[in-house]
């Protein structure tokens, strides 16, 4: 016959006091921070060890991305005065505002690639527009200096006070969508230290805003000045729109007449204004 044989009472259970020194003589929460840190600093002086082991000095410099007008060699020269030292220890950060500093590099990534390699990767400028008479101005709104690189003879000329970089290209932007269609199509756009707008369509006629939005005389060139002028657009030089109610005109020289000016807001030969004579 067998006995079910059960406990005369709970077995007995000491608590441990956290603070309590152990048989090391230090308490159980300090003895295992000291244990703890003891782990942490043989792990970094292991990867410390291996590192040194693995890491090479960075030998080579890969480029990519879509080049038009960077050159490989020349990111590997902005780069070289960035590079000091082991791949690893290669500050990227600085190696790529180096490669940035390039009139042609919009932007860069630079990563690193085991064993002893760079890898930049390069993204070009756009050019919108030339800006005054030796830059260019990007699809960012950014001037730069384009070198013997050649522009486009297609892109707009624009120029402006500096800082107003953005503003001259968002006002070209608009006003040359709205007069696409028209005689008076956007070849330039300036605006001068003063405010002062001035324009010239492809067809060489000088379009003068003044200070005010040139974006307000679109409707005027449309509806005003172009069926005035229609039969003689190719005498025009320049339409001066800062007058409230009209406009003046400046014709091309001839050899057989001399420049005139109307400025009764219409051209002299419109048989529209009689008495004015051309």
């Amino acid at each position: 016959m067998s006995a079910l044989v059960l406990p005369m009472s709970a077995p007995y259970t000491k608590r441990l006091d956290p603070h309590q020194a152990g048989p090391a003589g230090l308490p159980p929460l300090l003895r295992n921070a000291l244990l703890s840190l003891g782990a942490l600093a043989a792990t970094l002086v292991a990867g410390r060890l291996l590192l040194a082991r693995v890491d090479a000095p960075a030998r080579e410099l890969a480029v990519q991305g879509l080049l038009q007008h960077v050159r490989a060699d020349e990111v590997r020269a902005a780069a070289a005065s960035a590079i000091d030292g082991q791949l690893f220890e290669v500050d990227l950060e600085a190696v790529r505002l180096a490669i940035e500093r390039l009139p042609w590099v919009a932007h860069a990534r630079v990563d690193r690639q085991w064993p002893a390699r760079l890898v930049v990767r390069i993204w070009e400028r756009v050019p919108y527009a030339r800006w005054g008479e030796t830059e260019a101005l990007s699809t960012e709104g950014i001037v730069f200096a384009p070198g013997g690189e050649t522009l486009p003879d297609s892109l707009p000329r624009l120029s402006g006070a500096p800082g107003r970089e953005r503003e001259v290209m968002e006002m070209y932007r608009q006003l040359a969508d709205r007069l696409a269609e028209t005689p008076f199509a956007l070849a330039s756009l300036s605006q001068d230290a003063r405010g002062d707008w001035v324009a010239v369509s492809h067809g060489d006629i000088h379009l003068r805003f003044g200070r005010a939005s040139p974006l307000d005389a679109v409707e005027r060139l449309k509806t005003t000045v172009l069926p005035a002028l229609a039969s003689r657009l190719g005498e025009v030089h320049t339409v001066d729109l800062r007058y409230l109610n009209g406009f003046a005109v400046s014709w091309r020289p001839a050899p057989s007449a001399t420049t005139a000016k109307s400025t009764a807001g219409v051209p002299p030969a419109a048989p529209a204004v009689p008495g004015v004579s051309p």
